[in-house]
């Protein structure tokens, strides 16, 4: 509704939107499986047996129905207006002869300018056009033709330059209609042709099978489908339809026949006359708007240039308007007649001279590109004013009319031809003109020119509609007309190429020749870099001359690039005819776009052909010779000043979009992949999913059956996809445009191909364009070389792009981050097509990052580093090799680098290697560089981390790689750690370091011992240590010397680096390590032996012991919000870590969640492992090693880590006691448990007094770990224990006499934080007690459950069970009763949550129940008990403090159960809580009291808030209903207010819950409770019951509402007020009462109704109307009928004109007589 504007709106009309799309699909299914009853009955009838809901069809008054509800009423908000034109698509396609009438008729009055309180409908209104012009259409066309002139004209109006939104809509409007219906005289392909029979038609979906009977090829079809909509039970339907109903059908329109085949012509024909004249009219509007913006951006422009500050998503929405605009003027122009388009090009010719529009030039431009791309010859008339008498024109002037002829020439076709002159002497004046804004018009027009004689693109005229209207085009018969380039526009693309880029470029190369033989060449050069005036003096000439040429180089790079965008498509590779390639089938493989551009420039002339052919080539090789000259200055020293030249950033920039767009485009069409994503969504947009469904049902059956065979389509008008025209062409555009670009990867392929075959050949490149030990001379001799004309030599094309590539390469180590950025952006989009030519390269770049590249200097681009170091800047830094370095980085971690890097074992050991012995590269960079190179080898790292992956070692070489790279690492981190290694580990990694070329031990000259280097950085053994853990594997398992030698170091780390980021990745290891021999030694007990004997021997060690508890405890260091620039990397790196420290685990196994974020399960898990590996007397020691550490970490002194250390205690107690339980043997006779639960008790004996309460979450969690999933005898030692403590420390009633010792002991603070520590883990034990009655079946993997326990219905867990169940029932439940009136706040929700799971516990004990009686009846017993005050001994605060437990009782009962389960105690306790809400009667001015009945009140308003906001009554429980109404009702009648306004609340929420459960009989009674609260004499409780009762009846049948509202007006007729001169009270009383009730039941009617208008509303509006005024009623009922009917028209506003009509005069009158403003 448009009243809808809340947050939930959108999803709501997301909802509204799928209801309608199935409705529309599930109809078409349904009738589909109709025709299969009619054309195949058999199957049809085997189909509804087994599957009985394939048979149900809608019947007509339900499908009317649905209609009526589903229908979206109109939304100005955008997210709601978009969903609920999707659903309207969708529902008229069911039935469209009902369905647009009514929204054309919305359209109309909302564009109509006498609909002011409308207004803002007019956006939401023409999109709702859009989308209705084909289904109108296609159905019954006159409905649309009669309305389409008026809608037209009206909605001329919103192409408004102050409103772009809604002028978008009104332009995307036109484009709908003018793509099925023309504007002037129709031509003949749309007139006099009959509808085309459904017998005829191919149906794609169904290919070309024969065994489909063609009777259900003639039911199939949309004259099958519209038969429900068309026959009379479907008008008779329609007929009871309320005049308010959207699709409410007057007679006049339900009696419209369709026309005939000459009166839809005749209709055409008057349509197209029509809409001929408003299309100059619309001309007119777009020239209006093309005005504005001008004025506008000149407004602005006087204002301090407000304008000109535009954001990112300013620029995207200009963009999208400006493409929109073009599209819209394209369509239009192109479904014009001649006669009409003549008038129009006169027209678009008095705009172009009269105005000059320089803010307002795109979109001129895309005019005039519009009308001359639909009608070609229209270029004979705007050339002609376009060039002439430019060379006199303003410079403002020229740029206008030469970017409208830019974009009236781009689509011209060979027409251009006749202007050529004219053409070129434009594109001479602007390319020679000084004003860089003329030099991109000239170069844009140059680029249109070029693309529009040598691209094939269709023809824009193709886009008029083609058969009848509303038929979907074919391709079939109806070619799309193409313009494809001739000879002769081939000659002149050569003729353009020859005179403006390779003119131009072959100038300034002679021109730089020259310049540079005059004397000092390097004085003249360095002359063109610099600005200072006092040159010129010196040496004008030259000054002069080389800042021209720096501008002319700019000039000409850009020339050529915008050239190049045009005719890309022509320029060809050089002809593979290297006849040395043994391959031949390589060598002459062509792609299919080769080969057609081949054949066209084989029919131009021989010059023609001679500039062609290999121009691709050539102009790679002079931007490599370029960027020759742009390296020098990284490569040498010594370079001259000449070379500064080329180091210009944008001459850069051309030259690396110049490369990259050589290799990468074979089309000059871009943004290929927007084109057709908003194609393909126009398209999806039309589809007719009734009939898709109604043929997929069809096609769905006879597959299953057998009947048909072969592929299934479902493509076609026959299916539902509908397509137009204009959609046809321009998708068939975006298909050649993916030609193109699948052809540029293919000959990427070829070209692979063929470098396979020169390797494979043994052949070298013989040329190579880049080289960096070129100088100026050599580099312009070359140039010279490759652009002369007369040069026929061939290049190849694969040494062209290596060397383009190779330039890349040298250019991303430029020392100018620009330069570089630019380089990198080119290698990164070329590597999408040639990543092979950069794989070949990594080797080399390895080099480069390792200083190992002495004697590399130049090979493939790149700088030799490790002779960079020699170079020195004036201030004695290594700048030139620090960027050398973050551009070898960069290039690294390109993704075509790292993909191969992390494939392949070779190349990712060795550039592990590198990463971890970086520090020699640091070490020689400035101090400034060495944070930035930090990141990034932090970068290439991070790429390497998400590329990595288990590479499977099949062979022995690669099993010896892994080898030598893990020992190389371990012998890198013994090294730091300043140990020696084993003298068969030290072996292997100095072969490794051999054979890898490592620099890092040098011999001295005195003595032939290595001298190892320095310790190593931090960073690097994190590094080294994260690569340990990702390269150690199960092989490594098996392997004694690498598994010791891990675990040495691990163990190592854990010990030395206390506290230090280290030990938490060493900790990950030591993880990994321990859950690879758990894993091994399932298969195979001898396995790890000697590691075993290690770790056993540790863990016998109290000194470890205490280091590894306190490894845990700083594994829980968080590294805070702030991260410092040193530290980048080092949390993903502990991250990865702390991931190996155990596995995943799904604990907890139930609803219950964790209750503490401190407690870290995989510590629990790993310890639970690493004693689970060790033998009992081991594991036994060992864990009490383990609990004296965690006494101390639990006693730890105040710090920023006690509470990571107090976490870590109930970690390490979590994980030794479920490691002892897991050995339990299986033949138990209780000692081993005795011991095992004598240390773990004494340990929380001697740690919970001291245990801070906060902390109690953390134990909680550490007991639940223990014993998840295990019998219950295992714990019934902790389940004693604890329940001896709760009896022996928890606070108790006294009724008399002196207090206990416990009572006593709680009398202070301490004593009760104790008590609700016991009370946490008591509630843990009770909740796996909870679920150990039901272990999963997937618990016995994922819990370790022995075997002996993974069958719990034997005699074992009859006794476990029975014992602990004694022991609850008899002594922890009267003991939690005792002391449900706890004092301390903390305390009562333990026992709330204690008694909660006691009651939930026995439940799930299906054969055992009977044994143990239900503890939920005694404990409700006493809370009813206490509360209610039977038991006099209990005093008013104990009272209280009961209350508050059972309120959290009761909302436990709601948070953690379900409602099937829990929905008998919620009821029998509702009377409960509702008492609770009054007031103490007790009169007491105490205000601790007072604030503790507050606290009463506020827990049972929380509880019965969360109770009726769920579904707490199960279906088919009738009693349960009835037994919540009857406490309703009794509470209803309570003397307290606030009680009663909780009581309508309450049941206002309940019925909403359960409305679908409550029967009629329900229905009146909740009625009738409500209806009783109208009357209350506080507005709280009657406004509550007010809205209760809207809620009721919005879900009651109209027919009823319609009965009670005749019922209280008679009651409000006779309670006005009357004067009288003696008043009764009892009477008046009783009247007021009756006006107040009556009045309030008729507004809820009417709220109850805010969308449609029944019969009863209009009578409750005009009986409450008379309740408005001050001598009829009181304040508060006139205020609620003044809010009712304001709240009323606000919500109909949008549809008055239909609610209107359900009215009387009078009762109108009634209703103006409330909301009306009294006027003059």
């Amino acid at each position: 509704n448009p009243s809808n504007i809340g947050k939930w709106s959108s999803g709501l009309g997301e909802l509204l939107r799928d209801i309608a799309f199935n409705v529309a699909y599930r109809t078409g299914a349904s009738w589909g499986q109709r025709v299969l009853s009619l054309s195949h009955p058999s199957l049809a009838l085997r189909i509804s047996e087994i599957e009985p809901y394939h048979a149900f069809i809608l019947t007509q008054h339900e499908l009317v129905h649905l209609l009526d509800v589903l229908l979206p009423s109109v939304n100005k908000n955008g997210h709601m207006s978009k969903s609920g034109q999707g659903a309207l698509i969708d529902l008229c396609q069911v039935a469209p002869a009902v369905v647009a009438p009514a929204f054309l008729e919305f359209a109309s009055r909302a564009l109509h300018v006498s609909s002011v309180n409308q207004a803002h409908q007019a956006p939401a209104a023409l999109g709702v056009l859009r989308v209705l012009i084909y289904p109108a259409l296609k159905f019954r066309p006159n409905i649309l033709l009669e309305r389409l002139p008026e809608l037209l004209n009206l909605s001329l109006a919103g192409i408004d330059c102050n409103d772009q939104h809604k002028t978008l809509r009104t332009l995307a409007f036109y484009i709908n209609v003018t793509s099925w219906i023309p504007i002037g005289r129709a031509r003949e392909c749309m007139l006099g042709n009959e509808k085309s029979d459904t017998s005829k038609v191919t149906f794609s979906c169904f290919g070309k099978d024969a065994s489909v009977s063609k009777s259900c090829l003639d039911m199939i079809g949309n004259g099958f489908l519209s038969e429900p909509t068309l026959s009379s039970a479907f008008q008779k339907a329609l007929k009871t339809l309320p005049e308010s109903s959207l699709i409410y059908q007057p007679p006049s329109i339900m009696q419209m026949e369709d026309l005939s085949v000459e009166e839809q012509d005749a209709c055409l024909l008057e349509i197209g006359v029509t809409m001929s004249d408003w299309s100059l009219a619309f001309l007119d509007r777009v020239y209006d708007l093309l005005r504005a913006t001008g004025e506008q951006e000149k407004t602005g422009k006087g204002h301090g240039y407000t304008s000109r500050i535009h954001s990112s998503s300013d620029a995207l929405q200009t963009r999208m308007y400006s493409t929109v605009l073009k599209e819209c003027l394209v369509q239009i122009f192109s479904v014009m007649d001649s006669e009409t388009h003549k008038i129009a090009l006169r027209s678009v010719m008095r705009f172009l001279e009269s105005d000059t529009l320089p803010f307002a030039v795109k979109d001129a431009s895309a005019l005039c590109q519009a009308i001359v791309s639909a009608f070609p010859e229209s270029l004979d008339e705007l050339v002609p004013f376009l060039t002439s008498n430019l060379n006199h024109e303003s410079d403002m002037t020229k740029i206008y009319r030469l970017r409208c002829l830019a974009g009236a020439v781009r689509f011209s076709g060979d027409v251009l031809l006749r202007h050529r002159k004219a053409l070129m002497s434009s594109i001479d004046l602007a390319l020679s003109a000084n004003n860089k804004h003329l030099l991109k018009c000239g170069c844009k027009l140059l680029r249109h020119a070029l693309y529009s004689q040598s691209e094939a693109y269709p023809r824009v005229s193709d886009f008029y509609p083609r058969g009848r209207l509303g038929e979907s085009t074919q391709l079939l018969g109806n070619d799309v007309m193409w313009h494809s380039p001739s000879s002769d526009q081939i000659d002149f693309c050569a003729e353009m190429l020859e005179k403006f880029p390779l003119s131009a470029l072959r100038q300034a190369v002679c021109l730089t020749a020259e310049l540079s033989e005059e004397g000092d060449s390097d004085y003249v050069v360095s002359m063109a870099t610099e600005e200072n005036g006092s040159a010129k003096e010196k040496k004008g000439f030259a000054q002069n001359g080389g800042r021209d040429l720096l501008n002319k180089w700019r000039r000409t790079l850009k020339i050529l690039r915008y050239s190049l965008r045009g005719c890309v498509s022509i320029l060809l590779d050089a002809g593979n005819e290297d006849s040395e390639i043994s391959d031949e089938h390589i060598a002459h493989q062509e792609d299919l776009q080769e080969v057609a551009v081949s054949s066209l420039i084989r029919s131009a002339t021989p010059s023609t052909q001679n500039l062609l052919n290999g121009l691709r080539n050539k102009i790679c090789a002079a931007m490599a010779c370029i960027m020759s000259l742009t390296a020098q200055d990284t490569f040498d020293e010594n370079a001259g000043q000449s070379h500064k030249l080329f180091g210009d950033i944008k001459l850069t920039k051309e030259v690396t979009d110049i490369c990259e767009l050589l290799m990468t485009q074979r089309g000059a069409n871009f943004r290929v992949g927007e084109k057709k994503s908003a194609v393909q969504t126009q398209i999806d947009s039309l589809i007719d999913y009734s009939l898709y469904g109604q043929v997929d049902q069809i096609s769905w059956s006879l597959r299953r059956a057998g009947i048909l065979k072969g592929r299934m389509f479902k493509d076609g008008a026959s299916c539902g996809k509908i397509v137009s025209r204009r959609l046809l062409v321009q998708r068939l555009d975006c298909f050649h445009a993916g030609l193109q670009r699948v052809s540029s990867y293919r000959i990427a392929d070829r070209l692979k191909e063929e470098s396979k075959a020169r390797l494979r050949d043994k052949l070298q490149n013989t040329n190579s364009f880049y080289s960096t030990e070129k100088n100026m001379q050599d580099v312009i001799s070359d140039l010279a070389k490759i652009i002369d004309s007369k040069n026929t030599e061939p290049i190849n094309s694969l040494e062209t792009y290596e060397s383009v590539v190779d330039g890349l390469c040298g250019l991303s180590c430029h020392s100018h981050p620009q330069i570089r950025s630019s380089a990198v952006k080119s290698v990164s989009t070329i590597t999408s097509r040639f990543g092979w030519l950069l794989r070949k390269r990594i080797s080399r770049l390895l080099d480069a990052i390792d200083l190992v590249d002495e004697e590399m200097n130049g090979e493939y681009g790149i700088p030799s580093c490790a002779k960079l170091i020699e170079e020195l800047d004036a201030q004695g830094r290594r700048k030139k090799l620090a960027e050398a370095i973050k551009g070898v980085c960069t290039l690294l971690y390109l993704g075509a680098c790292m993909k191969t890097i992390g494939s392949k074992e070779t190349l990712r050991n060795r550039l592990v290697r590198i990463l971890c012995r970086n520090q020699r590269l640091l070490d020689y960079l400035p101090v400034e560089d060495v944070q930035k190179m930090t990141l990034f080898l932090q970068e290439v790292f991070n790429t390497l981390r998400g590329e990595w992956f288990v590479i499977q070692r099949l062979t022995p070489e690669a099993q010896n790689n892994h080898q030598s790279c893990m020992f190389y690492l371990l012998d890198k981190i013994a090294i730091s750690e300043g140990e020696v290694q084993s003298e068969k580990c030290r072996e292997l990694s100095l072969q490794n370091m051999e054979v890898d070329g490592e620099t890092e031990h040098e011999k001295d000259d005195d003595t032939t011992e290595l001298t190892p280097v320095t310790t190593s950085h931090w960073r690097n053994r994190l590094l080294i240590s994260w690569f340990i853990i990702h390269l150690f594997d199960r092989g490594d398992i098996r392997n004694e010397l690498v598994l010791t030698q891990v675990l040495k170091v691990c163990l190592n780390l854990l010990e030395e680096e206390r506290g230090q980021p280290l030990q938490r990745v060493a900790l990950g290891l030591f993880g990994k390590i321990i859950a690879l021999i758990a894993k091994e030694r399932h298969f195979n007990k001898n396995v790890a032996s000697s590691a075993l004997v290690t770790l056993r021997e540790k863990f016998k060690d109290q000194t470890f012991v205490e280091n590894f508890g306190f490894a845990l405890a700083y594994d829980h260091r968080e590294t805070g919000e702030h991260h410092a620039q040193w530290s980048i990397g080092v949390e993903d790196i502990i991250r990865d870590a702390g991931s190996n420290v155990a596995g995943r685990l799904l604990f907890p196994l139930q609803r219950t969640g964790r209750a503490s974020s401190i407690f870290k399960v995989q510590h629990a898990q790993l310890l639970e492992t690493t004693l689970c590996l060790f033998d009992v007397e081991t594991a036994i020691f060992s864990s009490k090693l383990l609990l004296n550490t965690a006494r101390k970490l639990a006693e730890a002194p105040p710090s920023e880590d006690q509470k990571n250390q107090q976490g870590t205690a109930s970690e390490v107690f979590a994980g030794v006691c479920r490691a002892l339980l897991l050995m339990t043997p299986q033949t138990e006779n209780g000692a081993f448990l005795k011991l095992v639960w004598d240390d773990c008790l004494l340990f929380c004996e001697d740690v919970l007094p001291a245990w801070p309460l906060s902390m109690a979450n953390a134990m909680y969690d550490a007991i639940r770990y223990a014993i998840y999933c295990r019998h219950p005898s295992n714990f019934y030692q902790l389940t004693h224990w604890m329940v001896s403590k709760i009896e022996e420390k928890l606070w108790q009633h006294q009724s008399n006499g002196p207090l206990s010792s416990a009572n006593m002991d709680a009398s202070s603070e301490e004593g009760f934080a104790m008590q609700s520590k016991l009370l946490t883990l008591t509630n843990a034990i009770l909740v796996e007690l909870d679920q150990v009655t039901s272990i999963s079946w997937y618990a016995g993997a994922i819990g370790q459950i022995s075997p002996h326990e993974k069958h719990l219905n034997g005699q074992g867990f009859d006794t476990g069970w029975e014992t602990t169940s004694q022991l609850v029932n008899k002594r922890l439940i009267p003991r939690l009763l005792k002391s449900l009136g706890h004092p301390y706040e903390q305390c009562r929700g333990g026992i709330a949550a204690c008694l909660y799971r006691v009651c939930v516990g026995p439940r799930k004990l299906d054969d055992h129940t009977s044994k143990f009686p239900p503890p939920e009846t005694h404990v409700i017993s006493a809370f009813e008990e206490i509360v209610r005050n039977a038991n006099e001994s209990y005093p008013l605060k104990e009272i209280c403090h009961a209350q508050i437990s059972a309120g959290k009782f009761i909302m436990g009962c709601v948070r953690w159960g379900d409602s099937k389960f829990e929905s008998q105690k919620l009821i029998r306790l509702l009377p409960l809580a509702f008492e609770s809400l009054k007031l103490s009667d007790h009169e007491s001015s105490d205000s601790a009291q007072l604030l503790l009945d507050a606290e009463v009140i506020r827990i049972y308003r929380g509880a019965l808030a969360e109770l009726c906001s769920i579904i707490f009554v199960s279906f088919g429980e009738k009693g349960d209903i009835d037994r919540v109404l009857d406490s309703i009702l009794a509470i209803s009648k309570t003397d307290s207010w606030q009680v009663r306004q909780v009581a309508a609340h309450f049941l206002r929420c309940f019925q909403g819950c359960h409305k679908f459960l409550f029967n009629t009989e329900q229905t009146e009674y909740a009625t009738d409770i409500v209806a009783a609260l109208l009357a209350d004499e506080r507005r709280e409780v009657s406004s509550a019951a007010l809205a209760a009762l809207t809620g009721i009846l919005a879900v009651t049948p109209s027919n009823e509402v319609l009965k009670l509202v005749q019922k209280f007006v008679k009651m409000s007729k006779g309670s006005t007020f009357k004067k009288k001169k003696h008043v009764d009270s009892d009477l008046e009383k009783e009247r007021m009462v009756k006006q107040q009730q009556s009045v309030f039941f008729l507004c809820a009617a009417i709220l109850a109704r805010p969308y449609t208008t029944p019969k009863f509303v209009p009578v409750a509006l005009a009986a409450i109307s008379k309740h408005s005024f001050e001598r009829n009623a009181p304040l508060g009922v006139r205020e609620t009928v003044k809010k009712c009917c304001r709240e009323y028209k606000r919500t109909h506003v949008d549809q008055w004109d239909l609610h209107r009509k359900q009215f009387t005069q009078e009762q109108i009158e009634a209703l103006d007589d409330v909301v009306s403003t009294p006027h003059y």
